[in-house]
């Protein structure tokens, strides 16, 4: 083998003889005392220890390959999953409807539904042990403004703000906004600039022809200043999902009232490297197989979760129409494009490069959209909310990706200019039904011309970008591929403090790993004023 695995696929599940015991014993009290970690991190590190003593859910001796070989990465969720990795519930049921499970009635004034929202957070299950979806916020609080006075609407939106930053202390949990105008929006963008608070991550949702220009102004000044929220394609979303869909943890798309089951991927670097042939058997051969076998191992994940766990039979998410199996999906992801072009074009003897070349960025749209046709062709279990097949998913990376650049992003510090930026990404985002971000970051001054920002956004999205993220290259909270973290809790979690973001570890190893700090910036008099496109 010439790789080894992201995630080890032998676990200690295997008996856990002697050997693997005294491994287990030591991770348990190296946890214990781990002074980085609060009490809360130590119990789902725990948790996830003692998942792992199970088998894993049982595949093929092929798919098992790719896993040893890290073709294939099940991202670090365990190997018996026990919940839905996304949950994105319809959390208008329990406002409409009250909860016989939470023993609360309907929604009947702005109190009641941000009690009820606020409660119901804490019953939601995730990969990371929090709510990743809010909802749309916006829109769930709407209705009930009018019950109370504006004063009190002010007040009682800011303790809501608030209390998600301190109640789920979590970066992927993520709020959606947009694509009207509403009351409660607009004082959530103002409190979300006043506080500027890792927690919700945010998405607004924003289509020219029915958002109003200066409602997504204000979401881009917000961006300049505090990297969120992200802008979104509303109207390339609402073409796959239809207009009830989720933004949620760090950009994944599904239908709201579902989710999905789990994500997994495929690492193009380590598919390359262990590729022989030529690029075109790659593209007919390669990326065929490694499709399939992706779609196997996911399938083996959603089907433990349905069948065996039973988790939808047995959670009142379900039971009391919050979520419905119907609704959920599973993700295919992937990350590595960029260097998958750069090692086919070198072993063909030539220069061009992802990002910079246009041969290379063809190549690129080849690849994703092969891949692309590749998974819809296998049959997904439990997945009736996209026919009976995967999504698509260009992933952000994790922590332990080292030279392997994100999804379909330029690596870092070797981006073009902003319009090539742009126009090497575009093509891409048609297949990512699942999702994907585009990070482009601003030079300070661009704070005082989000209007500028904004007509980038738009030519952006028109050519085809499905998620713009504005970011600024010296705000306190620092754009970690899809989520955010402060610079004060990096700077804590270097010193070996605990810090109450559990995402900080990530975010820290995510720093060194991945260059999140030396993205290219772009410059808003040259970009927009001279039009300089030159590298």
């Amino acid at each position: 083998m010439k790789s080894k695995s992201l995630m080890p696929f032998e676990n200690l599940a295997e008996g856990l003889k002697a050997d693997k015991l005294d491994v287990f014993k030591r991770e348990v009290k190296d946890t214990l005392t781990n002074g980085q970690l609060t009490e809360y991190q130590k119990t789902a590190a725990l948790a996830k220890l003692a998942e792992n003593t199970m088998p894993y859910p049982e595949v093929s001796d092929r798919a098992r390959e790719f896993l040893e070989l890290g073709v294939i990465c099940n991202m670090f969720e365990g190997a018996a999953p026990y919940r839905p990795r996304y949950v994105s519930p319809d959390y208008s049921v329990p406002l409409r409807n009250g909860s016989d499970y939470l023993e609360m009635g309907p929604a009947k004034n702005l109190y009641d539904a941000v009690t009820m929202l606020l409660a119901a957070y804490s019953y939601v299950p995730s990969i990371t042990g929090f709510p990743v979806f809010f909802g749309p916020v916006d829109e769930l609080l709407e209705p009930y403004m009018d019950t109370v006075s504006e004063e009190e609407a002010r007040q009682l939106l800011r303790m809501f703000w608030q209390l998600l930053d301190k109640q789920v202390p979590d970066g992927f949990a993520h709020a959606n906004i947009g694509p009207r105008r509403t009351r409660a929006g607009e004082i959530m963008l103002e409190l979300d600039y006043e506080f500027g608070n890792t927690v919700p991550n945010l998405s607004f949702k924003y289509d020219k022809d029915i958002t109003d220009r200066d409602y997504v102004v204000q979401a881009v000044s917000n961006a300049l200043k505090w990297n969120k929220p992200y802008i979104v394609n509303h109207k390339m979303n609402v073409a796959n999902w239809g207009e009830n869909y989720a933004v949620a943890s760090c950009y994944n798309l599904f239908p709201i009232g579902g989710g999905s089951h789990t994500l997994t991927r495929l690492n193009l670097r380590r598919m390359v490297e262990e590729h022989e042939g030529d690029t075109d058997s790659f593209l007919s051969e390669t990326l065929v197989e490694s499709a399939k076998y992706l779609v196997e191992v996911i399938n083996s994940r959603n089907r433990w979760l349905v069948e065996e766990v039973k988790f939808f039979e047995n959670s009142f998410l379900a039971r009391e129409g919050w979520i419905d199996l119907k609704n959920f999906t599973a993700m295919a992801g992937f990350v590595g494009l960029a260097e998958a072009v750069n090692i086919l074009m070198e072993r063909e003897g030539k220069s061009s490069r992802y990002g910079h070349d246009s041969e290379a960025n063809e190549l690129s749209t080849r690849i994703i959209a092969r891949l692309h046709e590749a998974l819809k062709e296998q049959p997904a279990l439990h997945c009736e909310a996209s026919e009976n097949r995967v999504i698509f998913h260009a992933q952000t990376g994790i922590d332990v990706d080292i030279d392997i650049t994100p999804g379909a992003r330029v690596p870092v510090n070797d981006e073009p200019h902003i319009y090539g930026h742009i126009e090497t990404l575009a093509p891409h985002d048609k297949y990512f039904d699942g999702g994907v971000s585009s990070i482009f970051v601003f030079d300070n001054t661009a704070r005082d011309n989000p209007e500028a920002v904004l007509d980038m956004v738009h030519a952006a999205l028109d050519q085809g970008l499905r998620l713009f993220a504005v970011t600024s290259g010296d705000s306190e909270l620092i754009r970690i591929s899809g989520w955010l973290m402060k610079r004060i809790d990096l700077e804590k979690f270097r010193q070996s403090d605990n810090v109450r973001m559990g995402s900080s570890n990530l975010g820290s190893a995510g720093v060194e790993n991945l260059g999140h700090l030396q993205r290219r910036v772009n410059y808003l008099e040259r970009s927009i004023v001279s039009g300089d496109r030159d590298e």
